[in-house]
């Protein structure tokens, strides 16, 4: 089973696929690659591929590169990634073993040290590192095409620029297993909180002008959900997070006519002109100054600019751009909630910090349980789900139960899914969240309260196996190993 959950599949390559032609002696064994990964690497892997077919020794490659790859291949001491000779009956395998949580975590820290050059950074400075950062992960790409090509023992299939739904999704599961997609989903939930606290303020002091721009804000935060959630277009995210700082802007521009018309005794079209202002730089630096953070609203402004108009989408997805994005916006989600603290003369709670993420060692070892009772025991556990399903669920949750064994059965999870960590409980809780969405009435109710249902199954099952001697350990683990037995057995029952 792979260490890390599937990361190996989910992971995104590179828009190419390496081949190796017939004559040489060693087959190539990592086709596609992957994105962020360190182009030296790849070049590392080509420099011993084209060795081993010149017949030199994998020892003595590896005696002569060992240094090369200490020095750009290693971080906090452990290795990103490895480079691995396989027998194989045809011909001898090569191929590159990632550090995948080594690689995440030296990304992590990529993306903060980007963004902690840019919060000391002079404005008209920012642009030069935003630059810099997506101009790494395009050379990481063009090393790697430009060096393929002078390799005599492989050849290139052409690339593909065309993203497909398949990557999305596979995209999206990873970010989930790292915790990034639900660090970004917190980050967005303070943002509306920051939204709706200012709207529930200017509805309690009847301010209809102010709550057109907060209606336009709680737009903004939605689409911005669906940019960073559904289609994953980081780019297109980085626009709607400038418009959502322009509309702060002319808030509070808006609020300030407001007050000087009230004491002038004034009104009329110089109170709405904010609503149709556009935002000037200086606009930018005064109110940032105000609110006594001196050049950081001008900075954020500046990166999402240098975004917008200078950085097209990459053709493939990137883990250290989202990461980067992550942290950008966690940064982002402070000053707004200062700004919304600033105009409406209120205290914004802080969220705790909350752990986001798979636990890796949970699933693996819950898949581990799971295979090992079904080798063992497979007709017994059936009796004991029937005996569940018949005497106690079937009665009141028949449709939910259908509803579950619909699920379970159009993701198919064969053991090989999941064994590789290709289908985890979350992605069946996502499922079944997107069925709910296209069902309407009763329906719906039936599809969300199957969740409920499999809690339910999971426990029961659980409770039953440990009194029967079979399942022992924590509660959690437990229950896990509940999920992927009836992952493989409630479909047939």
């Amino acid at each position: 089973m792979g260490k890390s959950l599937g990361f190996r599949s989910l992971y995104p390559k590179y828009p190419f696929q390496v081949g190796t032609r017939r004559s040489a002696r060693v087959r190539l064994g990592t086709r596609r690659f992957y994105v962020d990964v360190p182009w030296e690497a790849f070049i590392l892997l080509l420099e011993y591929f084209s060795g081993l077919n010149s017949g030199v020794s994998f020892e003595e490659l590896k005696e002569k590169f060992s240094e090369a790859e200490k020095e750009c291949l290693t971080f906090n001491n452990k290795p990103i990634c490895r480079i691995g000779l396989y027998k194989h009956p045809a011909r001898e395998n090569l191929r590159l073993n990632v550090n995948w949580r080594n690689l995440l975590d030296y990304l992590e820290y990529k993306a903060r040290e980007y963004l902690e050059r840019i919060k000391h950074a002079k404005v008209k400075e920012v642009g030069d590192i935003v630059s810099n950062m997506y101009g790494h992960i395009w050379e990481n790409y063009l090393h790697i095409l430009n060096t393929i090509g002078k390799t005599p023992a492989s050849y290139i299939f052409p690339p593909e620029y065309i993203q497909s739904l398949e990557q999305i999704v596979d995209f999206k599961k990873l970010l989930r297993r790292t915790g990034d997609l639900g660090e970004v989903s917190e980050l967005l939930n303070r943002l509306v909180n920051a939204v709706k606290h200012l709207d529930y303020v200017f509805k309690k002091q009847k301010l209809a002008s102010a709550r057109i721009f907060t209606v336009n804000l709680i737009m903004d935060v939605y689409h911005l959900a669906i940019l960073t959630h559904r289609v994953i277009s980081i780019p297109a995210a980085y626009m709607i997070l400038r418009n959502i700082l322009e509309q702060f802007i002319r808030l509070y521009k808006h609020l300030r006519c407001l007050e000087r018309a009230k004491k002038e005794n004034k009104g009329g079209a110089r109170i709405l002109a904010p609503l149709r202002s556009r935002v000037k730089g200086r606009d930018i630096e005064g109110i940032s100054r105000k609110l006594g953070l001196g050049d950081t609203i001008p900075r954020l402004y500046s990166v999402c600019s240098e975004i917008i108009h200078k950085q097209p989408p990459l053709p493939f997805h990137s883990i250290l751009e989202f990461k980067f994005f992550k942290n950008f916006l966690r940064e982002y989600v402070k000053v707004i909630e200062r700004f919304a603290e600033e105009i409406a003369h209120i205290k914004i709670h802080e969220s705790k910090e909350t752990l986001y993420g798979v636990n890796i060692e949970l699933e693996q070892k819950s898949i581990e349980l799971a295979d090992k009772i079904l080798s063992k025991h497979s007709e017994y556990v059936k009796k004991l789900l029937i005996e569940i399903v018949i005497e106690k669920l079937s009665k009141h949750c028949l449709k939910e139960l259908k509803v579950l064994a619909f699920v379970f059965s159009i993701t198919a999870p064969s053991w090989k899914k999941l064994k590789q960590g290709l289908f985890i409980e979350d992605d069946l809780h996502d499922t079944i969240k997107e069925l709910s969405l296209y069902s309407v009435g009763l329906e719906r109710n039936t599809v969300k309260n199957s969740l409920d249902v499999l809690e339910s199954l999971k426990e029961q099952l659980a409770q039953l196996l440990k009194e029967k001697n079979l399942l022992e350990g924590p509660h959690e683990l437990r229950t896990k190993t509940a999920f992927y037995i009836l992952a493989m057995t409630l479909p047939s029952l």
